[in-house]
């Protein structure tokens, strides 16, 4: 065989077999890197959503403890303030909140002293999702129209305990025995998640603080 033989035959190219071949191995290949980006993906969608629920629960949270915290507060000791309605789904009470720049009592007078404001927190549906569930935390001061807090709650719980600890049962006829309110909050995702199969495909996230009102003691 002479060298131009040689270059001949190193010059030919690849058989179809050899293509084939690399084909189907490039083939493979690709098929495991998009299995691996798409599960990633999906696995990044869900970790995000449920970073987002956390977030919205905790702020919602903050929130709840702040105010009912200060439930019965009344620096003139004559106005009554305390907590009005202790449900297991809805908690509504009064505090005097002076120099906020409301008129809390709707009577046209601003920042008038001993004004009590009432705030009341329940699920509703806001309507700002269009799915005509209930699952949006609302709070509403005095006569006006809910405002959400935070959307896709999926329960809102509150227990009422007494100054030993000891809950409350319902129905809670003396509101007064009331000193510290325990609340429990479960988010939910804002999609489900096809690959989780409770609740509906939906991933949850639950919080729970229990809150002393320091002043219904008084």
């Amino acid at each position: 065989m002479t060298c131009r033989d040689i270059r001949l035959k190193r010059d030919s190219g690849f058989t179809l077999t050899e293509l084939m071949v690399s084909l189907v191995i490039s083939g493979v290949l690709m098929t495991a890197v998009y299995a691996v980006f798409n599960s990633q993906q999906k696995s990044y969608a869900v970790q995000d959503q449920l970073a987002t629920a956390h977030q919205n629960l905790r702020a919602a949270m903050n929130l709840m403890v702040k105010e009912i915290r200060m439930a019965g507060y009344d620096p003139h000791k004559n106005s009554g303030a305390g907590i009005e309605a202790a449900e297991s789904g809805l908690i509504r009470f009064t505090l005097v909140s002076e120099n906020d720049g409301y008129d809390n009592d709707n009577d046209e007078v601003i920042d008038e002293i001993g004004e009590l404001k009432t705030i009341q927190y329940s699920l509703y549906e806001s309507g700002m999702d269009a799915d005509a569930i209930k699952d949006d935390l609302g709070r509403k001061v005095g006569q006006a129209n809910n405002q959400p807090v935070a959307q896709n709650i999926d329960i809102l719980s509150f227990a009422y305990l007494d100054e030993e600890g000891e809950p409350l049962g319902f129905p809670i006829v003396n509101p007064f025995a009331i000193r510290s309110v325990q609340i429990s909050l479960v988010a939910k995702t804002a999609k489900p998640d096809p690959a989780f199969k409770q609740n509906g495909g939906f991933r949850t996230k639950t919080l729970t603080e229990q809150v002393v009102c320091r002043n219904l003691a008084f």
